[in-house]
């Protein structure tokens, strides 16, 4: 065989086994972004959930440890159907202790009609109460219904089975702008925590520097919008997580907060639903684990989260 043809067949072997290998690995990208995987569950009763759900444009945040669950926010209606099925991984026994309506808009409560339907609510504790919006009448008529507890947010705290604390923060009530009538969570447990502001605004924030707060999971205020996310600096969290859509009308996240996030976070730990889908942490009370890849790390061009 000739020099050439030696060289020629080596390139076209070469030429077969890149374009074999690009197969292969885009074969298994879309099976990880494709395939439904099986939510973690924790090893023991003592270990903590903290779920992030991707339930599209809105928020949905599940807190278990033990036979005991605390639910924030439902998302928004349209994606209300897959959260049931989201919680039953948990709440084995049918039951929902507590669930936290941060504030009336529908993207956070829309989906908690589902969850009604689904779960015995022991208790529901909410922002805000605003006329005129009629999905959350939907949502009051469905907690009244339930049979369950009924009351506006205070300070307070609950006690997991566990050892874990959910701090409840009243930061306002009453403000003409929902957003800032939010619930915000904080829990904690052992050397970790976990903040969730709702669509909290900066101004609101600002109360927050008041309380100790060093979160090693924050949920982005209003789904990563930078009308909140003021305290990255101060806050400093080991990951930051944006609960939205993928390229919502919102355009959220704005690049300015994913290039707050990126520099203030320990290891550039910045994670969407949209791209990582249901994100779940569970803590030993030392520690986090986690089922993100790191491979799923947003940069500033994730801003309105184009894919």
């Amino acid at each position: 065989m000739a020099p050439g043809t030696k060289a020629k067949r080596r390139k076209a072997i070469a030429f077969a086994a890149l374009i074999t290998a690009a197969v292969i690995l885009l074969f298994l990208f879309f099976l990880r972004k494709e395939g439904k995987k099986p939510l973690p569950l924790p090893a023991s009763d003592e270990e903590l959930i903290y779920a992030v759900f991707d339930q599209g444009q809105g928020l949905s945040v599940l807190i278990s440890q033990g036979d005991m669950q605390i639910l924030i926010d439902g998302g928004p209606y349209e994606n209300g159907a897959s959260l049931s099925e989201k919680i039953g991984t948990y709440a084995k026994d049918g039951i929902i202790e507590y669930v936290i309506a941060t504030h009336c808009h529908a993207d956070h409560v829309g989906g908690l009609q589902y969850v009604y339907e689904a779960f015995d609510v022991e208790h529901t504790i909410y922002g805000d109460l605003a006329e005129g919006q009629g999905y959350f009448w939907y949502f009051e008529n469905a907690v009244r219904e339930d049979g369950g507890t009924f009351e506006e947010d205070s300070e307070m705290s609950i006690e997991l089975p566990g050892g874990a604390v959910l701090d409840i923060y009243d930061i306002e009530d009453g403000n003409e702008e929902p957003n800032n009538n939010s619930v915000v969570t904080y829990l904690r447990y052992g050397s970790t925590s976990f903040l969730c502001t709702g669509d909290l605004e900066r101004e609101m924030e600002e109360r927050l520097k008041s309380y100790d707060l060093k979160p090693t999971v924050v949920v982005a205020g209003h789904h990563g919008s930078s009308d909140a996310n003021s305290l990255l600096k101060d806050l400093r969290p080991g990951f930051f997580i944006v609960s939205a859509a993928k390229k919502n009308p919102n355009y959220q996240p704005h690049r300015s907060v994913l290039r707050d996030a990126i520099y203030y976070t320990n290891g550039k730990n910045v994670y969407g639903t949209w791209r990582s889908g249901d994100i779940v942490f569970i803590s030993s009370g030392k520690g986090v684990k986690t089922n993100l890849s790191r491979w799923d790390r947003l940069s500033a061009d994730d801003a309105g989260a184009p894919r």
